[in-house]
This record gives structure tokens, sequence and C-alpha cells, in this order.
């Protein structure tokens, strides 16, 4: 477990993100499985249907998301707290885990790296617009990060499948990932993530 799924895993064990259990899919609307919503790196925005929810704001949580991941997958290559970007990305509980999190990383002198065969991806399972500044979306994503120590040795190299409810508060215009509820996944819950 080595990217920002795996240790928001981690976290959640930990209390640290806004609690556990088991991701309350009563609350979301699942999307079509014939929707293309996945993202791979380098990151891109993919569109999304609506859902009988506003057009636009569907679209600009998700593509929020996606740029909150996009940060993180940056950051853990170079492990900076106190880079700006992650109060831009994120807030409350996840601004708090990451920027303790990047700092432990870079006083062991660790990074992560995604080896170039990389299958890391997040994919959009359902949405659910809580309030106009309140959404929480449920996500599969697979985490192939490779964590390499100060002389580069392999610190871990697990791979981690997560199935989550991601919590985004719209802040300033934009849609901020604050909290995730999640598990590791099971292959009927992430269908093509264990191939």
């Amino acid at each position: 477990m080595a990217g920002p799924a795996a240790a928001l895993a981690v976290a959640m064990v930990a209390g640290a993100c806004g609690g556990g259990g088991e991701p309350r899919s009563d609350r979301v609307i699942p999307l079509p499985t014939e929707t293309p919503t996945t993202s791979t790196v380098p990151s891109t925005t993919t569109t999304v249907p609506s859902f009988g929810f506003d057009h636009d704001t569907v679209q600009k949580v998700w593509a929020d998301y996606q740029a909150a991941v996009d940060v993180l997958d940056s950051l853990i290559a170079a492990p900076n707290p106190d880079d700006p970007r992650l109060a831009i990305a994120l807030t409350g509980p996840m601004l708090e885990h990451w920027r303790t999190k990047l700092g432990r990383r870079r006083d062991a002198g660790e990074r992560s790296v995604y080896p170039p065969d990389s299958r890391h991806r997040q994919e959009l399972k359902g949405i659910q617009l809580l309030s106009g500044e309140t959404a929480e979306i449920e996500i599969c994503g697979l985490d192939d990060a490779v964590v390499r120590g100060p002389g580069g040795a392999v610190v871990n190299d697990e791979v981690a499948i997560l199935r989550a409810i991601v919590t985004l508060r719209l802040e300033g215009g934009r849609w901020k990932w604050a909290e995730l509820n999640g598990h590791d996944a099971l292959e009927a819950e992430c269908p093509g993530f264990f191939e």
C-alpha cells in the first residue's frame, strides 16, 4: 500500500479520515456499468452522467476529486507537507492526515513511484449530492505505487484495491476532499480491478 488510496485505507483503520466501516451504498445512486468513468496515470477528466442532478455540478465534483488524486500522486513522489496544493484540494480530516503523512515520509526519506506498467486508477461507482455544499461519491480505487526508502530500497510494494465513500465539501468554488469511509474491496464490488 503506497499511494493515495492505500494510505487512506490505513488512515481509516486508525480513525483519522472520518471513521471506518462499510460504505453507505444505500445513500448512493449507482452509475450505469457501461459508463466509462476511469482515470489513469496521468489522470484525465472523464464525463459522467448527471443522474437527475445538476449536470454541471456532477461534472465539477468528479473533476475536482480527480484533481485531488493528481495532487496526492504528485506529492507522494516528492513529499512536501507544506505544498499549497494540499489546501486547495483537501480540507478537514483529509488535509490534516496528508500533511502528517507527507511530513513523516519526507523525514524518513521515503517516496512513492508508480511502476511503468501501473494500473493505478479511480472509478466512479455512484454519486449523491447531499446539499449544495456536500457531496458523496462511491469509488473503486487501485493503488500500486511502490514506496522506496532513502537508498532506493523497496519499503512497500503491496497493491491495494479500495471500495469507498468519499465526502467532498464545496469551499471557495472547489469541491475539496474532506473524508473517506471504505474498506479493502471484494472482487464483486470492484469488477475488473482484480485481473
